[in-house]
């Protein structure tokens, strides 16, 4: 099974990170960032809005 496509590529969300854009998720146990619905929409409205 491959794993879901992400609404934006990975450099896309770092860049928003990096600026102040969207807040960095918590860490999971393996190391992973857990993005959760929030972030989701945030991320959307930042993609509509640019």
């Amino acid at each position: 099974m491959s794993p879901p496509t992400p609404a934006a590529p990975f450099r896309t969300i770092r860049h928003y990170h990096e600026r102040g854009l969207l807040a960095e998720p918590e860490r999971r146990a393996d190391g992973y960032k857990s993005y959760g619905v929030r972030n989701l929409v945030r991320l959307l409205r930042i993609k509509r809005l640019a």
